[in-house]
């Protein structure tokens, strides 16, 4: 079932992390947290507080997996809700991502200022930086496009700012 992703998966498992190609099913992340845990069908199901048939529904897709059940799994067994439900790669992995990102808007509104030799406080650039990150990552939820810090405003922001 599983290939050479099986040794990363095991050895992120053993740091408390999951991890599958992206294109695995719902089923088959539930069933690695279970086997990674040593856990057999009625195990895990009794320590997620559900029965075994609603958990083989759960693996089948044949039922959403609500948001207790959700917080059950990362509480006892450290699996991340977004990885269950759709393939994300993790927590740590998503906050890495922000960060970098955050990083980069910063490094762009910092050369945008230095360009129009304008000097504005930490306090005002970190307003700017977060709201073109919101508004950046609503944009590319909704189009599916990462749009550019010009097509968000950022001079118009800087002037507001100024």
């Amino acid at each position: 079932m599983f290939t050479n992703d099986d040794n990363l998966s095991q050895n992120l498992s053993t740091q408390g992390f999951f991890a599958l190609p992206l294109a695995s099913s719902i089923g088959e992340r539930l069933d690695q947290v279970r086997r990674t845990a040593n856990a057999s069908q009625a195990d895990f199901a009794a320590k997620l507080g559900i029965s075994r048939t609603t958990l083989h529904n759960y693996t089948r897709g044949e039922r959403d997996i609500p948001v207790p059940v959700l917080a059950k799994l990362l509480e006892v067994y450290r699996a991340d809700p977004l990885w269950i439900l759709d393939g994300e790669t993790g927590i740590q992995s998503r906050e890495s991502d922000i960060l970098r990102e955050l990083g980069d808007i910063l490094e762009q509104v910092e050369e945008r200022l230095e360009k129009r030799r304008m000097r504005l406080g930490t306090k005002k650039r970190w307003m700017i930086v977060c709201r073109l990150y919101t508004e950046r990552l609503t944009t590319l939820r909704q189009t599916g496009e990462k749009p550019s810090l010009e097509a968000l405003g950022l001079d118009d922001l800087l002037d507001v700012a100024a």
